[in-house]
């Protein structure tokens, strides 16, 4: 019996020793692999300024930086400062321009030519406006006038202000990222991204 116990002991050693040498090789693996992983220029930027809040590996372009701050900042309000899109609708050429709550819409002749045919006030009544449209937003306006527009060309500036006191200022053109700026608190980091020659680029500062 004792001889029996004193195997079992030993048996309880070895394998102690097997599943500790396992986790260490496991552990060291780990570092070498994330030592071998190098960030590019793009990546650490974003690293210095995001941290641990985003996979930045996963990261290289503006659709997917904007995608994980979407999955790590819940949004609190979204605001359009700016919008000018160029549409056909009922066989006309218009341009819709949104500026400071106020609408204004253009035909665009042959030559390119803009003249102004309406203008209204987001909340103020005005021809053809009706009381019950007053409450409507500026997006939710827009998107009236332009029901089944044919949507030539889009340019929109947009301010986002997400948990973790982050705020965003972005520039789309045509449902693509041209321009991000990320604001990490007051007086904090600010993430500056532009893109340049068609190529994705971001600088951490502050």
């Amino acid at each position: 019996m004792a001889i029996d116990s004193h195997n079992e002991t030993q048996h309880n050693y070895l394998m102690k020793f097997i599943i500790a040498f396992l986790i260490a090789c496991s552990f060291s693996n780990f570092v070498w692999a994330q030592k071998k992983v190098k960030l590019n220029p793009f990546q650490t930027n974003l690293q210095s300024c995001f941290g641990t809040q985003i996979d930045v590996l996963k990261i290289d372009n503006y659709k997917k930086l904007y995608k994980a701050i979407e999955q790590a900042y819940s949004l609190i309000s979204s605001e359009t400062l700016f919008r000018e899109v160029l549409y056909k609708q009922k066989g006309e050429l218009k341009k819709l321009k949104y500026e400071a709550g106020q609408i204004q819409i253009f035909r665009v002749d042959e030559d390119d030519n803009s003249n102004l045919i309406s203008s209204e006030k987001i909340g103020q009544k005005t021809d053809g406006y009706e009381l019950r449209q007053k409450s409507l937003s500026p997006e939710a306006r827009i998107n009236q006038l332009l029901f089944r527009a044919d949507i030539r060309s889009d340019f929109i500036k947009i301010k986002e202000v997400r948990v973790k006191q982050l705020d965003l200022n972005i520039i789309w053109s045509d449902s693509r990222i041209k321009s991000l700026t990320a604001l990490f608190g007051a007086g904090k980091k600010t993430l500056t991204c532009n893109q340049l020659e068609a190529v994705d680029i971001c600088s951490c500062g502050g």
